[in-house]
């Protein structure tokens, strides 16, 4: 049951502001944690509360992080967690959440509860539970992304294969990152469109 829960994400570019639309669509009360001056005006247009992850420490739920950075959820950030608060990355890095100073910690001690999901009791007996050992939630939690979502993944890169290879000449496609072109992409659309679409 996630409504009515506090949620802070730590970082709304595109990550973070999905997941803040899923849990916001659960009805759970959604916080921000964000730096950067644009994206902050962004949360606000969107109608989440911003604050400081320090200022709101003792009421929020769930903890996601999502900003690429290291070290954004931090021991001394833990250590005021309420009791059974939940802690997870979204980010491209698993360094966002400071488990090697959690390990180094005195008198901590980890639970598993089940595959890839901690618990981690402090001596002062509240815990916090980590998912996913710091790493990203959806990749090690998840049991398989959807069928479309593969095909679709795999077409695109077929197309983008045969572009280049076309194209292996010309100026566009040298030895550097390439934009694939926006009819690749409507091309793989088309192709499952059509798939979906009953004769």
């Amino acid at each position: 049951m996630l409504a009515g829960n506090t949620v802070l994400f730590c970082g709304l570019g595109d990550v973070g502001m999905g997941c803040a639309i899923a849990m916001n669509t659960a009805k759970a009360r959604c916080l921000v944690a964000e730096t950067d001056p644009v994206q902050v005006l962004m949360a606000g247009i969107e109608g989440y509360q911003v604050a400081t992850i320090e200022t709101v420490l003792p009421e929020v739920d769930i903890f996601i992080t999502a900003t690429g950075s290291c070290v954004v959820i931090r021991v001394e950030h833990m250590l005021k967690m309420k009791n059974n608060a939940v802690v997870g990355n979204m980010g491209h890095f698993n360094r966002e959440i400071d488990l090697e100073s959690l390990r180094k910690y005195p008198g901590i001690k980890p639970i598993e509860v089940k595959p890839h999901i901690h618990r981690w009791v402090f001596q002062d007996g509240h815990s916090i539970t980590i998912v996913a050992e710091g790493r990203l939630r959806n990749l090690i939690c998840g049991t398989a992304n959807p069928r479309l979502v593969i095909i679709i993944a795999f077409t695109l890169q077929v197309l983008t294969q045969v572009h280049l290879w076309k194209n292996r000449n010309s100026a566009q496609t040298l030895p550097t990152v390439c934009v694939s072109p926006r009819t690749i992409e409507t091309l793989a659309a088309l192709y499952h469109l059509l798939a979906l679409t009953p004769i």
